[in-house]
């Protein structure tokens, strides 16, 4: 995956909102669809959090308190995710209030912002899960289905091996796997996966946190 630069703005959410404007930042390796995305010593980092919504250059709102960064490359099918993450201890903002979920993950199978395979290795509550999100059958931000749960340590404040993967099998069912420094924590398999059977786009998403990754690669 691209390199990040060692210091500035990547993307944010104004760019994705208002592509065309002179001043939006757009990259042509990632989408950030909420909050924003800086370079920081080389690696990717959400900035300070905050709930507001960003101004272009990201300088006096981050709006990174939600944090949801995907590629702009969608062809990523049978795919292992892998990168160093470090969060800090969740916290909350009057926007933002505290919720079992927040914390670090990573997304899968990226179809649109309804459509997609979330697999947490970090939350507030000290699970990890594989989630399937799926569109509504009205309006609203799609629904959440629980594949796979459990508990798992993670350490704030410090660098954590995390990995996760996607694999479509030859009954079509999707085999989702997370990995926690080379251990191999959480299993589960959707059986209609439906659309999400096929390629989609990758990425990373925070909750009430500041997240800083790097060595991210998909293979």
């Amino acid at each position: 995956m691209p390199f990040f630069p060692l210091r500035g703005l990547v993307t944010n959410e104004y760019a994705f909102r208002h592509p065309h404007a002179l001043d939006a930042r757009v990259d042509r390796n990632w989408t950030v669809t909420s909050g924003s995305l800086f370079g920081r010593w080389g690696c990717g980092w959400s900035g300070v959090p905050d709930s507001l919504s960003p101004d272009p250059a990201s300088r006096l709102r981050t709006g990174s308190a939600v944090l949801r960064v995907v590629t702009v490359r969608t062809d990523f099918e049978n795919v292992t995710v892998r990168g160093q993450f470090h969060l800090q201890r969740p916290g909350s903002t009057a926007r933002t209030p505290p919720t079992d979920w927040d914390g670090g993950h990573l997304l899968l199978r990226y179809q649109s912002p309804q459509e997609l395979y979330a697999v947490s290795f970090s939350r507030r509550d000290g699970a990890v899960t594989i989630k399937r999100k799926a569109p509504p059958t009205g309006t609203g931000e799609g629904v959440y289905t629980t594949l796979a749960k459990a508990t798992s340590p993670f350490a704030y404040g410090a660098c954590n091996r995390v990995a996760a993967q996607a694999a479509t099998t030859g009954s079509c069912s999707v085999v989702l796997r997370l990995w926690m420094a080379g251990r191999l924590i959480l299993q589960a398999e959707d059986t209609a996966p439906g659309r999400l059977a096929g390629p989609g786009a990758v990425g990373v998403r925070g909750d009430n946190t500041e997240l800083l990754f790097h060595n991210l690669a998909a293979h």
